[in-house]
């Protein structure tokens, strides 16, 4: 997040867990694919902590940030001063897997 941001950005155990489910799968298939998505992740999180209207709305007050190379989503809603980022979600998944209501 850069200094210049409102937001603080915050992110659910859940999102936590899912991204480091990502991570390890890509890792195991290959490092780099781990590090490229990575990069993407980040690169999300810079965009939605300076712009975070440009994602449109998901699920009532949620939204979704896509990830460019990989069938990957970041569900988040935007508070006061904070982003919070509630999933990340694999865009295989049936919709009905995420469940805006855990951590």
């Amino acid at each position: 997040m850069t200094s210049s941001s409102p937001y603080r950005i915050e992110t659910s155990l859940a999102a936590a867990s899912e991204l480091e489910a990502a991570v390890e799968y890509y890792a195991e298939r290959r490092e780099s694919l781990a590090k490229h998505f990575l990069k993407e992740f980040d690169v999300l999180v810079e965009r939605l902590s300076t712009m975070p209207m440009q994602f449109p709305t998901f699920h009532h007050q949620y939204r979704r940030a896509l990830f460019r190379k990989f069938p990957y989503a970041m569900l988040f809603r935007i508070e006061k001063d904070r982003i919070y980022i509630q999933a990340i979600q694999h865009l295989k998944r049936a919709p009905s897997s995420w469940d805006p209501n855990r951590a």
